[in-house]
């Protein structure tokens, strides 16, 4: 697998992007801010979206990790 490989489906963001490669993902959780990163669903995603691109775990597993994210703290968001 590679970065440029496909999200299992695009995700929405908050801000209204849309997420659709494993790179897209990577940029957007790159952009949030410190406090909102080292939270642990976007740990958890962040460590899946890197397994991912490297082939050891699952893009669908990636994907649902950052969706995961987004609605753990759906409203609560401070996004790039």
């Amino acid at each position: 697998m590679a970065w440029s490989d496909r999200l299992s489906h695009p995700i929405q963001t908050p801000n209204g992007d849309r997420l659709e490669t494993l790179r897209d993902a990577g940029a957007y959780i790159s952009r949030l801010p410190n406090c909102e990163y080292k939270t642990q669903p976007w740990r958890t995603a962040t460590h899946l979206l890197i397994e991912a691109a490297e082939g050891a775990s699952s893009i669908e597993l990636a994907s649902f990790a950052i969706e995961q994210a987004f609605n753990e703290h759906d409203g609560d968001l401070h996004t790039p």
